[in-house]
């Protein structure tokens, strides 16, 4: 255990060193072997070159005690990479080796962070290989790009963090003095994640970043931060944000990250949504926690949102409603309490507030956004059961229309004639 501890402590204190300093970075021009060595600068490869599908049985000869990574184009330094990650770590290729840290460090993670520092043509390449979904082995590589195509994420889950993941993320950006990158370690305010949202001033290019930690198995926290560029820095301390209080240069929600999963995503993964952004309005929607408490401190998500519009020179805080992706008919309530898809219809359950409940549903091919199909309100739960982190693991609505019971629990509809009888019985299905 001390043994595994000390190479922990080796593998992080590597981590920030190769993190900690930012650099401009330019086309690799020698042929040391300690330097990626680029011979033909390749933006994009043609869509019919083959694919790397299985990669255990591919051995790549490197000399990690000097980082010796040679490639002639950015397409087989793809390769090469997705190679080492294959073939590194004992959790099917996560990309670090529990039993031996340092080496996993030198293998994968340390040739890719000198070749993003090091080539500045990584900023046009889109490493669709790398982050390939369909390949099981390259599926927690995440590259995020803006629009304009100035400022770039790569980052990846190591996995030391246990129920507190760290994240590792380099940053690469564009200006008008050159292109240049920094890595960043375990720090959601200043990473981005699954979005960059651009917002356009007379003078600046505000890049909104929305992210998200998760503290344990049960807690997390919403983030959304703001930067510019500005030549060869970074600026993260804009005051872009005016709540009803005072002017802020980020949002944080503190929120049960486990009871949103249950409520919503676990039962489609569409419905993965906290921080939202409507471009038709330029309108944010930061997420509300509910009233009610959990053991654990913190609130569970709502689905009513805290509302930003920009007003051409910052988000000003306007009022609370429902997501604009809902039907305006729907977006009053309390809180969302269930949602899920079956074969024919999506249905999702609102609170209401003293103690009644509202059933909404859509055919088969509708969104939230259109009319509902079915709206049923003054339902009652019949009962619930929660864990001993004060989730609810399952529990029943029911509502009556013309005579007809309409009973949801968990994750299945079930329909009852005026006599009793199932007439209708379907459970989800997970997208």
């Amino acid at each position: 255990m001390n043994k595994i501890i000390s190479l922990l402590f080796i593998l992080l204190i590597a981590i920030f060193a190769a993190c900690g300093k930012k650099q401009e970075v330019k086309p690799a021009e020698t042929t040391t072997i300690n330097a990626p060595v680029l011979i033909k600068t390749e933006t994009e490869t043609n869509e019919n070159e083959p694919e790397i599908e299985d990669v255990t049985n591919h051995q790549v000869v490197i000399d990690t005690a000097n980082v010796n990574f040679h490639y002639k184009n950015l397409l087989e330094a793809e390769q090469l990479l997705i190679r080492l990650w294959a073939n590194v770590g004992t959790e099917g290729g996560l990309g670090l080796d529990y039993d031996n840290p340092e080496n996993s460090y030198e293998k994968f993670v340390k040739p890719f962070v000198k070749t993003i520092l090091s080539d500045t043509s990584t900023m046009n390449y889109t490493f669709k290989r790398l982050t390939k979904k369909k390949n099981k082995y390259n599926d927690v590589i995440s590259v995020t790009t803006s629009n304009n195509g100035n400022l770039r994420f790569y980052s990846w889950i190591t996995p030391y963090g246990g129920t507190m993941p760290d994240v590792v993320t380099i940053t690469q950006f564009r200006s008008d003095s050159g292109i240049f990158a920094e890595c960043v370690s375990f720090d959601p305010e200043r990473t981005g994640g699954h979005n960059i949202w651009e917002i356009e001033t007379t003078n600046q290019t505000y890049y909104l970043l929305p992210n998200w930690i998760r503290g344990d198995s049960q807690r997390g926290v919403a983030y959304l931060n703001v930067v510019t560029i500005e030549g060869s820095k970074l600026n993260y301390n804009h005051k872009f944000f005016k709540n009803k209080d005072e002017f802020v240069n980020n949002l944080s929600v503190p929120y049960n990250c486990a009871n949103w999963f249950f409520t919503a995503h676990a039962h489609n993964k569409e419905y993965n949504w906290d921080i939202a952004f409507d471009d038709k309005t330029s309108t944010l929607y930061i997420p509300i926690p509910s009233r009610d408490i959990d053991n654990l401190g913190v609130g569970n998500l709502s689905d009513q949102y805290s509302k930003y519009k920009f007003n051409g020179k910052y988000f000003e805080y306007i009022g609370q409603d429902g997501g604009f992706w809902l039907h305006p008919s729907i977006r009053k309530f309390d809180k969302l309490v269930n949602i899920f898809t079956t074969n024919k219809y999506t249905i999702r359950i609102d609170y209401m507030g003293n103690d009644k409940y509202r059933y909404v549903s859509w055919n088969k091919g509708k969104s939230m956004g259109d009319k509902p199909d079915l709206v049923i309100e003054n339902g009652l739960k019949e009962y619930e059961i929660k864990d001993k982190y004060d989730n609810i693991e399952t529990c029943r609505y029911s509502f009556i229309n013309a005579g007809y019971k309409y009973i949801c629990e968990r994750d299945t509809l079930t329909i009852c004639d005026k006599n009793g009888k199932v007439i209708l019985l379907q459970k989800k299905i997970i997208h």
